[in-house]
């Protein structure tokens, strides 16, 4: 423990880093990003590989038709959508890799997902919702 001293200093440098370690290491800790991603596109792709991307048709029928009961949702309007997702920043500092310019509107990663689901493209996702009366 601290002394009270040091306590009203804060931590130390090296205290700030053994957190942050700590805290990208314990990964028992389940992103719900990652849950969503491995129960609607699972954790493998058909070739054994673990699934870093995921294509425009996958997410037409198995998230937008299939988890969010979009029926009316077409392939034009995700290849749309992937298209403007893959122009964020978060696209470009993805862990799972980049997307080749000329793939853009077919693919997208967990982290391209991810802002997705925060985003108002989502029509499952509504601020409004949020806020308190």
């Amino acid at each position: 423990g601290l002394d009270r001293a040091a306590r009203k200093k804060g931590l130390t440098f090296e205290q700030v880093v053994t957190f942050l370690h700590k805290l990208k290491r314990d990964t028992w800790i389940v992103k719900p990003v990652n849950q969503i991603w491995v129960d609607v596109f699972g954790e493998f792709m058909n070739n054994g590989k673990t699934r870093q991307r995921v294509s425009a048709q996958t997410f037409l029928d198995r998230f937008l038709k299939k988890t969010q009961g979009q029926e009316d949702a077409t392939i034009e309007y995700v290849t749309r959508l992937f298209t403007r997702l893959n122009e964020l920043e978060v696209a470009n500092t993805s862990a799972q890799g980049q997307i080749e310019p000329a793939m853009r509107h077919r693919y997208i990663t967990k982290d391209t997902f991810e802002a997705y689901l925060a985003s108002d493209e989502n029509s499952a996702f509504d601020p409004l919702k949020e806020s308190f009366d």
